[in-house]
This record gives C-alpha cells, structure tokens and sequence, in this order.
C-alpha cells in the first residue's frame, strides 16, 4: 500500500489508542473551523477522515498497519 499525495500519516509513539481517537477527531474539528480562501474566496469546511491503528494489535510490520488505519 502507497501513501497517496492527499494523505499523511502522523505517529504518536506510546499514546493509548483511546487517546490517539480523540486527537483524530480533534484535528478534523479543527479543519472543519479554518477559513481557508484562495483568490480572496473561501474554499468553505475543509473535512478531513481519520483511521487509528496501533502497533502490534492492529498489525506487526508497516504494511499491515495502513491496511488496518485506511
């Protein structure tokens, strides 16, 4: 699995899955609130989609992982 240009992936070493969740929703909360424009016009609501996986219960090798997370 490749990682596409509109996507990203963030890694947050240690950190319970649970709270690894609320940081997701978090961050799309916060996209959702920018205004951000071009040419002077605003682009409206940016919306960002999330997946959460932890390392080793939902994979053991990087692949395995972004299978889990997409």
């Amino acid at each position: 699995m490749a990682i596409g240009g509109d996507e990203f992936i963030l890694v947050l070493p240690g950190l319970p899955r649970e709270m690894a969740i609320q940081r997701a929703h978090s961050l799309c909360e916060a996209a959702a609130r920018l205004d951000t424009q071009v040419d002077g016009r605003s682009l409206g609501a940016l919306t960002l989609s999330a997946g959460v996986a932890g390392f080793p219960e939902n994979g053991m090798t990087s692949a395995e992982l972004l299978t889990a997370v997409d």
